[in-house]
């Protein structure tokens, strides 16, 4: 059974994620972080978080939080590929390529990733 932390973080996961699909990213923001306050190695919060700052263009901000979903969760290969593509556009082209291949070696077929490489 899950400890009471992670399933609160879970929950304001949820709830965060609901916030940013409709658009409402402050608030989306803030439940992420509420999770993260809870569980602060939760990499889904640390993830969706990362793609507030995206839409924000917020591209350090962004790539920290990519940064801290892969640290915890290596298999997530979406957050590899997010990571990659940030990167690049920070101007990180060798840090970008390998969160890119990172990426590949994640994904079944890995072409979206190799069509960012």
């Amino acid at each position: 059974m899950a400890d009471a932390p992670a399933t609160a973080a879970a929950a304001c996961h949820a709830h965060g994620a609901r916030l940013r699909a409709s658009g409402e990213l402050t608030a989306a923001a803030r439940e992420f972080r509420r999770a993260l306050e809870l569980a602060h190695d939760y990499a889904p919060a640390h993830f969706e978080l990362a793609l507030v700052h995206l839409a924000r263009e917020e591209w350090e901000d962004a790539a920290d939080c990519l940064h801290l979903a892969v640290h915890f969760a290596p298999a997530h290969a979406a957050a590899w590929l997010e990571l990659g593509t940030t990167l690049a556009r920070l101007g990180r082209l060798e840090a970008a390529e390998e969160a890119l291949r990172a990426a590949v070696t994640r994904t079944p077929d890995g072409a979206e990733a190799w069509l960012r490489i």
